[in-house]
């Protein structure tokens, strides 16, 4: 019983493994076939190792093999009268179908701002005969020698957002690809980048001027900043203190966006000082210039009565 239905293919291999396939006998003796014996030579080797006994079908996978090793493997038919001669198949090196991406374009800053940076790559020139399935961003600080990747999970996209970055910061990024082979070798560095907003904060709004003071509080308004630093203006934050006191006092818990507002909370007989700072992308600016001290004293509105029929006796 000769094995000469076909020769031994490989169907796939990789580094470690082999996949074997090859057609049943021609003849089987005059008995149902119940089974092949796979056995395998290393180059430069006379022995043969068996790696199965009893493969029942016309494939099957080799593992543990060694990358870049050189193999022989042969194949022998079993019936319940014996065992035929074998099928040799060719030399086969134990290594990948493809291999890793080239590396990436040097990446490209898009976007910086004081706490994050964009980038934006170009693809491999060659992805190693399977489609590039992801990429790595790497960056470094520029005192330092030690990367760190920015990504756990391979982005498919040639752009990513850098993020949870300190302001003042001065970094470097690369980019590594990914097959199912493997990873690329990193891409050239990018030149070094700040960590910094693109914008200034805005310029001091005008000093407060304030209106009569009512049960209602201490009505303020002003004037709004020269300059918005290069991003519209979100709110003004409003902030009071009494005199002769060091510390200042937030009076509105959300920046708000008008001209004008009324402080409450403030105690009849103390005298307070008021200041507005501006807001933009970047966050708040620097005070303006402190109101004139104001005491806390209701002001009472309107005229006294006139007598505008005489009384008559």
């Amino acid at each position: 019983r000769r094995v000469h239905g076909g020769p031994v293919e490989v169907v796939e291999k990789s580094g470690e493994s082999v996949t074997l396939s090859w057609k049943p006998p021609l003849d089987d003796g005059g008995c149902e076939i119940t089974n092949y014996i796979i056995e395998k030579q290393e180059a430069n080797r006379d022995s043969w190792h068996k790696v199965s006994s009893f493969c029942t079908k016309c494939k099957h996978s080799v593992h543990k093999l060694v990358q870049g090793s050189t193999y022989t493997f042969r194949i022998r038919a079993e019936n319940r009268y014996g065992i035929s001669e074998p099928l040799c198949g060719s030399k086969v090196i134990a290594k990948n179908e493809f291999d890793p991406p080239s590396p990436p374009g040097t990446p490209e800053v898009v976007s910086v701002s004081q706490e994050s940076i964009g980038l934006r790559w170009k693809p491999p020139d060659n992805n190693g005969g399977s489609r590039v399935t992801g990429y790595f961003v790497e960056k470094r600080d520029t005192t330092s020698s030690r990367w760190t990747r920015a990504n756990r999970v391979p982005v498919k996209d040639t752009e990513f957002l850098v993020t949870n970055l300190l302001e003042g910061d001065e970094l470097e990024f690369r980019i590594v690809a990914e097959n199912v082979v493997g990873q690329s070798a990193p891409s050239p560095m990018s030149p070094a980048v700040k960590v910094a907003s693109p914008f200034d904060s805005p310029t001091a709004p005008g000093k407060p001027r304030v209106g009569d003071v009512t049960r209602m509080g201490v009505p303020l308004s002003w004037s709004a900043p020269s300059s918005d630093g290069g991003s519209r203006i979100t709110g003004y934050t409003v902030e009071r203190r009494e005199r002769g006191c060091s510390r200042w006092v937030r009076c509105n818990e959300m920046p708000i966006n008008d001209l004008s507002f009324t402080v409450g909370g403030v105690t009849r007989g103390y005298e307070y000082e008021f200041r507005v700072m501006a807001h933009n992308r970047r966050g708040p600016g620097v005070p303006g210039e402190p109101s004139d001290p104001v005491r806390i004293e209701e002001q009472l509105v309107g005229q006294s009565p006139k007598i505008v029929k005489p009384l008559e006796d």
